[in-house]
């Protein structure tokens, strides 16, 4: 053996070493940057999952509605060949255009750096039917009832844009329920269109009754021409600000603020003297507050909605050697109404083109922009009731029936015919189909879908 230690040993060559500082805080660096990497990769595929996720459920809401008004418009119970004849029981179909972005009702949408958003389509169309289900009846409320519900195949229903949320408000047409008594808040607990009569009774609504302007849901019965464009940009009211008495916030001319409802039998409001929509929606404003917490969205369908937009069928936009589409807006020309041409004998005569017929006291022009179709009946003075220099004359018992109204044929081949009456539908022309669009926005991902219903009238 050797007597001498092993110079090895003692130079430390051979045995393990420790991690420098260095070298640890290089590793501990190389770590964190991998581990901010996979949390950064992880991170944008959750969002867009949840992205494309919320994509999905909007598609889905959006395609729900579009089967619920392909359902609401196959089920139109009136014949679009305007004017319709009450004692036929036909009901009705009115379509109110609210114009482009481009107009006082409908300001252009701009983005933020003030450049015009194109993504954004009319937002102002109001449509109002009487539909009749095939596949179930209609339910809604009905305080009568000892269930609080009833049942109707035959609805009355509006489809209208409230800011960026789309209502479709269902009133059951339901005349056998009987007279029910006036109540400020009838539609908290009542799904049935009905008519005011008195200040202590209210008449429910058949389909004939319907067919009268002044009977149907948002439309005046004080004043001639019944017209529901009074909303202005409220369009229509919805379901809460009819169910429940709220706080006007804003003094109306000569009057202070005091507690008023929604009253839809009145010529009240006007866009000068009722109060804007941002009070409306805001709940803190009504006495007391969430008066029908459960109610509050029952007539909500769709949000974020970006356009509604309803257009007619023009025959004479769809000739050979004519590339523009057959689908526009009522009174798209802005033309007068020519009776030479209306009706027109062929499909080369636009139809659509005018702001409304003046005999209908629906033209477009001077305080309401919008145009008018009505398949409504149009002979309220026959009947001794209705006079143009006085308007309604609600206590006034009938006169002398009219022309159109006594039974006789007055030359026109036919008893009590349409060419006897005095007024006019603003589109006295068959409505041959519509076409619905609308686009909603979802605001994570910042989609944008639109979704397009036609449905056809021509008789079957």
């Amino acid at each position: 053996m050797c007597s001498r230690p092993n110079r090895s040993y003692f130079l430390g060559i051979g045995r393990r070493l420790g991690y420098t500082l260095v070298e640890i805080l290089v590793a501990t660096t190389l770590t964190l940057i991998l581990m901010t990497a996979v949390v950064t990769v992880f991170g944008g595929v959750g969002s867009g999952i949840s992205k494309a996720r919320k994509t999905v459920e909007m598609v889905d809401r959006l395609r729900t509605v579009a089967q619920v008004l392909n359902l609401d418009l196959h089920g139109v119970t009136v014949k679009m060949l305007p004017p319709a004849r009450q004692e036929e029981a036909p009901g009705y179909f009115e379509l109110i255009e609210g114009g482009g972005t481009g107009n006082a009702m409908n300001p252009p949408a701009k983005q933020d750096d003030g450049t015009p958003d194109s993504t954004v389509g009319e937002c102002g169309d109001v449509l109002m039917f009487t539909t009749r289900s095939a596949a179930r009846p209609f339910v809604g409320l009905y305080a009568g009832s000892p269930s609080g519900t009833t049942q109707s195949d035959v609805a009355e229903v509006a489809w209208f844009l409230r800011g960026h949320n789309l209502h479709r408000r269902v009133l059951l047409v339901a005349p056998s329920i009987g007279p029910q008594g006036f109540s400020q808040t009838w539609y908290q607990n009542n799904d049935i269109s009905v008519r005011k009569v008195s200040d202590t009774d209210l008449i429910p609504n058949s389909l004939a009754d319907l067919t009268k302007r002044e009977n149907r849901f948002g439309h005046p019965r004080d004043k001639f021409p019944f017209d529901a464009r009074q909303w202005g940009q409220l369009r229509l009211p919805t379901l809460v600000e009819t169910a429940a008495i709220f706080q006007n916030a804003i003094a109306l001319p000569a009057a202070p603020p005091t507690n008023r409802q929604v009253d839809l039998w009145s010529s009240q409001p006007s866009d000068t003297t009722w109060i804007p929509d941002t009070y409306l929606v805001n709940n803190s404003r009504y006495t007391p507050p969430n008066p029908a917490p459960d109610r509050l969205a029952d007539d909500l369908v769709l949000t974020n909605v970006i356009a509604f937009d309803v257009k007619v069928w023009e025959p004479a936009l769809n000739q050979p050697n004519n590339n523009a589409s057959g689908f526009v807006d009522l009174g798209y020309a802005r033309s007068q109404f020519v009776p030479a041409q209306n009706p027109p004998k062929n499909s080369s005569v636009q139809r659509f083109q005018h702001v409304g017929a003046p005999l209908s006291y629906l033209t477009a022009g001077g305080a309401y922009s919008q145009c008018v179709y009505d398949t409504g009946c149009f002979s309220y003075e026959n009947e001794g009731i209705y006079d143009l220099k006085r308007g309604y004359v609600p206590d006034k018992a009938p006169g002398p029936a009219g022309r159109s109204t006594n039974g006789l044929d007055d030359g026109s081949g036919v008893v009590d015919g349409n060419s006897e009456q005095i007024y006019t539908p603003p589109y006295p022309v068959p409505l041959r189909g519509i076409q619905v669009k609308i686009r909603v926005f979802e605001p994570d991902s910042r989609e944008v879908r639109e979704v397009t219903v036609e449905q056809d009238f021509l008789p079957k």
